[in-house]
């Protein structure tokens, strides 16, 4: 049996255990954990713990049953979560290139994982603020906090560097572009198509998906993967079900959609009739925006055609902002509006609609003095 402290260190506020061994090989090791007061309550019961441990450190040293700890770099640890991180490709590809850019050139790929600190990533974060908006900050410490979830489960390490890091506000002072959008500016976007995309089946799919989004305020993506299956054009209406986006296996496919709320009724108006007739007629089975490669049209790809038409004056995703603004501004009722736009929080729906000058300066006009 042990003696009754042997291998133990009595700190200020914790006991530490540290006990030799030699691996099969002849290589010397330690096998070491702390103890501590915050931890365990009390200075006792952590002096109790440390003697738990080891004793049961010294059977398993005894009996060869100690394995020489590996030293996981920042890159294995990263890689390893990423194999098991459930998330699509395009989220796995924003977040290796964020991982990329500022985690992994700021530490060392090679950096061993257990010896980055505290004051590791605290610099980290702060050698950002003057280049990097405080979106980008906020995702790169999500890395880090994943980084340590993964490395506590694979008990790379047994302690969460990133608890006590603060997040930096960053230098730049960002203005919200602009998403208001009117209807000259889609119906014009739409003619640009009409006369520059040599593609006939690809114009009549893009000038359709504009003008569905600006009649019904639904997503691009679910625009896409809009299917004969779930549209009644003699009851008017669009039962919005999936959407097309990546997974994490595939790049582009039909998914469900963003979220349980975004499942959702969306009326058909009369102006949207001659569209869906157009689309019908160049459909080549239930899914109405298939180009003529097979694939699937994407939001992207439309928001790119758009963007350089029109010299990067229009984006498409500004549409559904001036859906959800035009709502409120003529007095529709929030609930409605929230559930039109597929929102789960109506706060969600306020933060889409957008004010501008116009408005602003309407609001003063009508404010009534006394």
């Amino acid at each position: 049996m042990a003696r009754n402290n042997e291998y133990i260190e009595k700190r200020k506020e914790s006991y530490r255990v540290k006990i030799p061994y030699c691996d099969s090989q002849g290589q010397k090791g330690y096998i070491s954990h702390t103890f501590t007061l915050k931890k365990y309550g009390s200075m006792p019961k952590a002096l109790e713990m440390a003697k738990k441990f080891r004793d049961e450190a010294k059977v398993k040293i005894a009996n060869g049953m100690v394995i020489k700890e590996k030293h996981y770099t920042l890159d294995q640890v990263f890689n390893g979560m990423m194999e098991l991180r459930n998330c699509s490709l395009g989220t796995k590809k924003k977040e290796a290139g964020t991982y990329n850019r500022y985690i992994r050139t700021f530490i060392g790929a090679d950096r061993v994982f257990s010896s980055i600190k505290f004051d590791d990533i605290q610099k980290c974060l702060n050698n950002m603020v003057s280049t990097c908006k405080d979106d980008t900050i906020q995702r790169t410490k999500s890395i880090w906090n994943r980084l340590y979830r993964y490395a506590i489960a694979k008990e790379i390490v047994i302690k969460d560097e990133t608890y006590n890091v603060v997040i930096p506000k960053s230098d730049i002072i960002t203005i919200k572009k602009p998403m208001e959008t009117s209807f000259d500016e889609v119906m014009e976007a739409v003619k640009l198509i009409d006369e520059r995309i040599t593609n006939r089946r690809d114009s009549i799919l893009m000038q359709g998906a504009l003008l569905i989004m600006w009649y019904t305020g639904m997503r691009p993506g679910e625009v896409m993967a809009l299917d004969k299956r779930n549209i009644d054009l003699d009851c008017k209406t669009i039962f919005v079900c999936q959407s097309v986006g990546s997974t994490s296996t595939e790049a582009i496919t039909i998914k469900r959609t963003k979220n349980e709320y975004s499942i959702r009724y969306v009326p058909v108006v009369e102006d949207l009739l001659p569209v869906f007739d157009k689309l019908y007629a160049i459909s080549k089975g239930d899914l109405l925006f298939m180009r003529d490669n097979g694939e699937m049209m994407t939001g992207n790809f439309l928001s790119s055609v758009c963007q350089r038409l029109t010299h990067n004056t229009f984006r498409p995703y500004t549409i559904r902002h001036q859906f959800s603004t035009d709502l409120i501004t003529n007095g529709a009722d929030p609930r409605t509006t929230q559930e039109l736009m597929g929102h789960k929080e109506s706060t969600m729906t306020i933060g889409y609609a957008r004010s501008n000058e116009e408005l602003k300066r309407k609001a003063l006009e009508m404010r009534k003095y006394n």
